[in-house]
């Protein structure tokens, strides 16, 4: 089997791209590319490829792997949210070094 066998991925996207069903290697290669308006060339290993292209489709409405444009939102403001968390704890713990080491100089923390 080869890394860029783009067939692999039609069993995931023929219930969107009936028309595609006797589609060659290279024929879903060109179309996604053209659909997403990608340039992945054959020497990028199905994997990538494959998330490349998720990625675009999911943005053009068309839920594959279970992402649409708006769960990929919600993603990105759920670790928008947890980052901001994220940061506040370190920024808090720093301050508590800080303060520990003022209240018991030559101590380590």
């Amino acid at each position: 089997m080869l890394k860029s066998d783009r067939t692999l991925i039609a069993g995931l996207l023929l219930p969107h791209f009936p028309a595609l069903k006797t589609a060659t290697s290279a024929d879903w290669q060109a179309f996604l590319n053209e659909y997403t308006g990608l340039a992945i060339g054959n020497d990028v290993p199905n994997a990538e490829a494959f998330d490349r292209w998720r990625m675009a489709l999911a943005g053009k409405g068309i839920p594959v792997w279970g992402e649409t444009a708006e769960s990929i939102a919600e993603k990105k403001a759920r670790a928008s949210t947890m980052l901001d968390l994220e940061n506040k704890r370190r920024a808090k713990a720093g301050e508590l070094s800080i303060q520990l080491a003022e209240e018991a100089p030559g101590n380590t923390v």
